[in-house]
C-alpha cells in the first residue's frame, strides 16, 4: 500500500546507457521557463561576459558553433574515439550554442583544435549531461540553477571526490565550483538567462 520507490542509476555505466533511466517528469512551470529562457538566448546568445572580449577571441568561439563543429574534419583519430557525429542527440535549441560559448575553466591549456574536441565530446553526451544537470539542479532546491549543494550531491554520488588524491578532493571541487560561478557572474551584471527566470516570476507573481 505504500509508495514505491524508483532507484535511478545517476551516471551511465557506458555511453549507450538509455537516457531515459535519467529523464523525470517535468511539469508545466518548467516547460514554461525552458521556452521563456530559449527566447531570451535567440535573441542574445552572446552572453553579457563577451562585450569585453577581444575580436580573435569572439572569432574563436564563432569557428565553435554546433554546425561548424558537426561539419568541421577531424583526424582519424579523432573520428574513432568521437564515433559518427550524425548519430549526436543533440537539440536545436539556442540553449545549446550558449553552453558551448560558456565553456571555459576546462579549455583553458587547450589549442584550438582540443577545444574543438572537447566540445564535440559535450556534444556527443549531451543529452546525458543536459539531464544529470537538471536532475541535481533539482536536489539542490532549484529547479533551474545548479546550487552548491546540488553540485556537491553530484560530486558525492559519482564519487568524484577521491580522498587518495592529491588534486581531485572533496575540497578542489567546491574551489571549482566557484571558480565557475565567480567566472560568469563576477561582472555585476545578470546574464540573459538570468533575467529571464526573473521576468518569470515577476509574471507568475503579478496579478492582472
Amino acid at each position: 500500500v505504500g509508495d514505491e520507490l524508483e532507484i535511478v542509476e545517476v551516471l551511465p555505466p557506458s555511453p549507450e546507457h538509455k537516457i531515459d533511466e535519467l529523464k523525470h517528469d517535468s511539469d508545466e512551470d518548467d516547460m514554461d521557463m525552458d521556452m521563456l529562457m530559449d527566447a531570451a538566448l535567440e535573441t542574445e546568445v552572446e552572453d553579457d561576459d563577451e562585450e569585453d572580449m577581444d575580436a580573435a577571441t569572439i572569432a574563436m568561439l564563432e569557428s565553435e558553433t554546433r554546425d561548424k563543429l558537426m561539419q568541421c574534419a577531424l583526424p582519424q583519430k579523432v573520428s574513432a574515439v568521437l564515433g559518427d557525429r550524425n548519430q549526436f542527440k543533440v537539440p536545436a535549441k539556442p540553449a545549446v550554442e550558449r553552453d558551448l560559448r560558456k565553456l571555459k575553466m576546462g579549455l583553458q591549456d587547450l589549442d584550438g583544435e582540443q577545444r574543438k574536441y572537447a566540445k564535440l565530446s559535450v556534444l556527443k553526451y549531451y543529452d546525458i549531461l543536459f539531464e544529470v544537470f537538471r536532475r541535481y539542479c533539482k536536489i539542490g532546491g532549484d529547479k533551474h540553477w545548479l546550487t552548491a549543494s546540488g553540485w556537491t550531491a553530484l560530486i558525492n554520488d559519482a564519487f568524484i571526490a577521491d580522498k587518495k588524491s592529491e588534486t581531485c578532493t572533496a575540497s578542489a571541487c567546491e574551489a571549482l565550483f566557484k571558480q565557475v560561478y565567480d567566472s560568469h557572474h563576477g561582472g555585476g551584471r545578470k546574464p540573459a538567462a538570468a533575467r529571464a527566470r526573473q521576468q518569470h516570476i515577476k509574471n507568475m507573481t503579478t496579478t492582472a
